[in-house]
């Protein structure tokens, strides 16, 4: 049996990490959660949108896992700090369409989206965001929370600070530290 999971944030971005999670085959979405109220009791993909105060009554019940699918990273720290201090256990999402060398370490809560390659040797903080198409080459850093956005790539032996956001297409050269919070 498929452990459960729910999804904070049912925006665009949500909407790509429920067909990661359905892609992944590991987990069952027992709820989509969203903070508007407009969205509450509505449905995406026949999956129902219950509110932030209802998700986090059902972490002390039962033995749910969390992703936070919310591009913007200070919201997705906020969100995901709360859900895990409440109970979930925080879910890594890895499509199957990416590439992971054997030896990368990726933290709770983090996603890597589809046509991602991280190479060797490289470490992925907790709750950050591998978009679709993004290069990590070998011995990269990437901080916590951090947004690598959509094509960019990062060359060998890149340190991304906390927080930090690198632009869709961006490049980042070899051995450049990018500092936390930093928008490229």
């Amino acid at each position: 049996m498929l452990e459960q999971i729910i999804i904070f944030g049912t925006g665009g971005h949500g909407k790509v990490v429920i067909d990661a999670v359905e892609m992944q085959a590991l987990y069952h979405i027992k709820f989509l959660v969203d903070a508007d109220p407009i969205r509450v009791g509505s449905k995406i993909k026949n999956y129902i949108i219950i509110s932030e105060q209802e998700a986090f009554s059902l972490a002390s019940d039962t033995e749910l896992s969390a992703i936070v699918a919310i591009g913007h990273n200070e919201t997705r720290k906020r969100i995901s700090h709360i859900a895990k201090c409440s109970g979930f256990k925080l879910a890594t999402i890895i499509h199957p369409a990416s590439i992971k060398a054997v030896d990368v370490i990726i933290g709770e809560g983090s996603l890597v989206m589809p046509r991602s390659v991280i190479n060797a040797s490289t470490h992925i903080g907790s709750n950050v965001v591998i978009n679709t198409g993004a290069i990590i080459e070998h011995d990269c850093k990437v901080g916590d929370g951090a947004h690598i956005a959509p094509s960019a790539t990062l060359c060998g032996g890149v340190e991304i600070g906390e927080g930090a956001l690198v632009g869709a297409g961006a490049v980042i050269l070899p051995n450049i530290k990018i500092g936390a919070q930093a928008v490229v």
